[in-house]
Formats: structure tokens, C-alpha cells, sequence
């Protein structure tokens, strides 16, 4: 509990995490750092409600307090999957059994030249039917989901401070030219400059 000042209002604030089970998971990665659920939107009224429930009532439940936390992140992520595409698909992904598994191998497999039959293999279907699933589901072949992927895991490095060479590496590149070419086709810029621009070094 804060207090700002003399007298009333005070401001409370609650505290918490949540833990995944898995250390590999594709959705939780690509959320962003914060999401924020606001009691005023529409479809989050009950967010306010709930605050002052667990403000007034439930603060000595400790168990009551985590079922809140764990519905208002349920609500996080489903506003977050709304107003993003590629989230959303990759839920939509996710939820369909051939293309998780799919997406599975790419996830653990991004750093290496893979081909669409060893995906399909792994996946448990035709090269032609895991294309058109994933086209339909991804909105993308697998093979070209697997570069961005790649490119999306080297740009969250050089943000965090690696440097090309380093990310290149990490991301399977035995030449860092060749890494920058490809990093640029996808950002429009090469690694390095990105990255201080992302940093605000720019």
C-alpha cells in the first residue's frame, strides 16, 4: 500500500506472478512485456468490480486472489489476441493438432536448414496437406513461417543487447553478412542499426 500525501484516498496495489509449466511455449513468448486490462473497457467491466472484491473482502485469501489474477490474464490475452493477427493465429495454430506439432519442430528445430518433409513427417501428414493447412491456419507456408520465426528470435537478442555476430550465431548463421542480408530483407534494415534504433541509441 502506497500513500501519497495526508488523508484519504489511498491507493492499494497487488502484486503477483504467474508460472507456465513449460519453458518452450510460442504463444507466451510473443506477448509483449505488459499487457493491461482497463476497468473502463467495455468488455472488461467486471475488472473493477473484481478489484475491489479482492481490495475489500478477498485480500485475506490468498487462493481467491490468484483465481482473479489468473482470469484477469485470461483477459489479457484474449484482448491482446483480438487486436493481433499473428497472435491470433498462431493460437488458431496451436489449437489445431498437425499444425502444433508443426509449429512444435519449426520452434525447435529454427536454427537448422529444415525441409517442409521433415516438417510434414513430424506432423504426421502429407507435404501438400500440412501446406495447405498452414497456409490456411498461418496465413503462410511452414517454410517461410520458420525464417520469420528465426528472424523474429535474432531481432529479440539484438534488443536485449547481442551483438550481430552474436545473434547470428544463435540463430544458426555460420556468416554474419549473410544473416545481416536476411535480417534486412525482413526489417529493412540492417541488424545493427536496427538495434540501436529499437534501443533508442540511434
Amino acid at each position: 500500500m502506497l500513500r501519497l500525501g495526508e488523508g484519504e484516498p489511498l491507493v492499494k496495489i497487488y502484486c503477483g506472478f504467474l508460472s507456465a509449466t513449460s519453458h518452450q511455449n510460442p504463444l507466451l513468448d510473443q506477448l509483449p512485456p505488459m499487457l493491461v486490462v482497463r476497468p473502463d473497457d467495455t468488455r472488461a467491466k467486471w475488472v473493477d468490480a473484481s478489484m475491489r472484491f479482492a481490495a475489500e473482502e478477498a485480500r485475506e485469501d490468498p487462493t481467491m486472489v490468484g483465481k482473479l489474477a489468473e482470469l484477469m490474464f485470461n483477459e489479457a490475452v484474449q484482448i491482446y489476441l483480438e487486436e493481433n493477427e499473428e497472435a491470433r493465429r498462431l493460437a488458431a495454430g496451436l489449437s489445431d493438432p498437425c499444425i502444433a506439432r508443426a509449429l512444435d519442430y519449426i520452434h525447435a528445430h529454427f536454427r537448422e536448414d529444415i525441409e517442409v518433409d521433415e516438417i510434414a513427417r513430424e506432423a504426421g501428414v502429407s507435404k501438400t496437406v500440412l501446406g495447405e493447412r498452414f497456409v490456411a491456419v498461418m496465413g503462410e507456408p511452414p517454410i517461410r513461417y520458420c525464417a520469420r520465426y528465426r528472424m523474429r528470435r535474432a531481432a529479440d537478442l539484438l534488443e536485449r543487447g547481442s551483438t550481430t555476430d552474436e545473434a547470428a550465431h544463435a540463430v544458426g548463421f555460420s556468416s554474419a553478412p549473410a544473416f545481416s542480408r536476411a535480417f534486412k530483407r525482413e526489417y529493412g534494415e540492417p541488424p545493427a542499426s536496427w538495434a540501436r534504433n529499437v534501443r533508442g541509441e540511434g
